[in-house]
């Protein structure tokens, strides 16, 4: 993760060289990046991309009893949007609700998306998802239900 002092450099070379003022540059790399790159597990995230490190597991691919079963549980409606799901529940996309959640692969930390709603979500803060669906945290990350066994 870059420390403090390599960014404060990278933005003073900017302001230095370039001629950028501070704001300037921090509204360029919110309009690239987005504000999750401030959310700590987005930019760790970001990091370890661009730095070619996995510490992650490969993407799955769900079955479509798995996915049959969170589309159950979530009544056939996208929690991003708030329209019905594609059916069959196949044609959607299974989505991490916390990107930093352990472990990151629990049925609990699971949501059934269309695939652009997935995209749009990419790896917002819990908090802007909040402000984005129109539900609370809590409703965010407590889908409620049980881990399987």
């Amino acid at each position: 993760m870059p420390s403090n002092e390599i960014i404060h450099n990278a933005i003073s070379e900017l302001r230095n060289k370039w001629g950028f003022t501070c704001r300037q540059v921090l509204e360029g790399v919110l309009t690239i990046y987005g504000r999750s790159l401030f959310y700590p597990p987005a930019r760790e995230m970001a990091y370890e991309k661009v730095n070619g490190i996995r510490t992650r597991e490969k993407r799955k691919h769900y079955s479509p009893a798995h996915k049959q079963k969170l589309f159950d549980r979530q009544k056939g409606i996208c929690p991003w949007c708030n329209q019905p799901l594609d059916i069959p529940a196949s044609r959607n996309e299974v989505d991490h609700i916390r990107p930093d959640a352990e472990p990151f692969d629990a049925i609990t930390n699971q949501q059934l998306c269309h695939g652009q709603c997935n995209r749009e979500k990419s790896a917002m803060s819990i908090t802007d998802q909040a402000k984005h669906t129109g539900h609370t945290i809590a409703e965010i990350i407590q889908p409620g239900i049980e881990d399987e066994p």
